[in-house]
Order: structure tokens, then sequence, then C-alpha cells
């Protein structure tokens, strides 16, 4: 546990002394910085070891070099990792698919009516009328359950959206290192 108490704890060996950096701060005037130095260096200075010490910004830099040329296309990779999540949630004719849906089922209530009409007037049986007033209204259950199943989908794609800008934001955060490197990413670089 030691060992990875912190980011470069381990990581980071003197060339002269083949023994692991230890973490150091060197204090300024206004902020301390993190440094990593031979034990050696840390006791004698440069008598003790000619290994400079390394600031954990210059390990940073580091391993977002390694990191920029194993992800030579960041964008690319995002915008792959955006269209693959869009697939999963998404149809984006929706809205058109609700629209000729309404306009079938709207349909189905003028034809209704006109079976009524023509009941009322005499121009067909009460037992005619009852088969297609049956029809009708099975086919508007249909109807009006697909229009709700699509306006769901439709909400569902509206909420995918905007989290995939939220994921495109978190991806591309994480890919740039700006709030320093993962103590896992960083196990797997080196």
């Amino acid at each position: 546990s030691y060992q990875n108490k912190y980011t470069y704890s381990g990581k980071s060996i003197c060339m002269e002394h083949h023994v692991a950096f230890h973490r150091t701060l060197y204090r300024y005037k206004n902020k301390s910085k993190e440094v990593w130095q031979c034990k050696e260096y840390a006791e004698k200075g440069k008598a003790g070891c000619t290994m400079p010490p390394i600031y954990t910004t210059e390990l940073d830099e580091i391993m977002r070099q390694v990191a920029d040329h194993l992800i030579e296309n960041k964008t690319e990779v995002i915008q792959k990792m955006l269209e693959v999540y869009k697939k999963i949630g998404g149809n984006s004719n929706l809205q058109n698919d609700i629209a000729k849906l309404e306009m079938e089922l709207k349909a189905v209530f003028q034809r209704k009516d006109k079976v009524l009409d023509l009941n009322i007037d005499g121009k067909i049986s009460d037992l005619e009328f009852q088969k297609r007033n049956d029809r009708y209204n099975e086919e508007i259950e249909e109807y009006t359950r697909r229009i709700e199943e699509y306006k769901q989908q439709q909400i569902q794609s509206e909420e995918l959206a905007k989290s995939i800008d939220v994921l495109k934001a978190v991806i591309t955060r994480e890919l740039n290192f700006d709030n320093g490197m993962d103590n896992a990413l960083i196990d797997k670089f080196i």
C-alpha cells in the first residue's frame, strides 16, 4: 500500500543506484512542488547521486506525451465512441413516425364516425356497425399504444442527446489529462 500511495510511487527508478525514487516537497516562497529523487540524492545531494530530481509536473507531461502518442487521433476516438453511444439509443425519425401514426389514428376516427352516421341513417345494421366499431376500436388502441411507445422513445432519445454532450465532455477531459494522470492508467502505460 505504501508503494501506491502516490501516482508515481515505485515507478521512477534511479539509474545509478537502482532504487525507486522517493517523493518529497520542495518549498518555495509561494508554494510547494512535489518532486521525485533518489534517496542518496535526498541525503547527500549531488555528492550522493548524480541523478537529478524530477518534478511531478515533468512526469505528468511525459505521461501525457505517452498518452498522446498511443492515442494519436483523440478526436476520432471520441467521435467513434459517441457514434456507438448514439446507435444504442437512437432513432432520429421518431417525430416523423409519431406524426404518421397520429394521421392514421385521425383517419380511423373519421371512418368510425362515418360508420356511426351510416348506422344512424339506417344504411347499415346494428350488427354490422358493432363489428366495424369493434375493429376500429382495436385499431385506435393499437395506434395509441404505438404513439405512446414512440413518445417514450423520443423522451429517451432527448435524454440520450443531453447525456451524449456530458459524455463527450467527460471523454475529452479524460483524454486530455488536465486533472493529472490516473494511477491505473499510468500503471498500464508503464
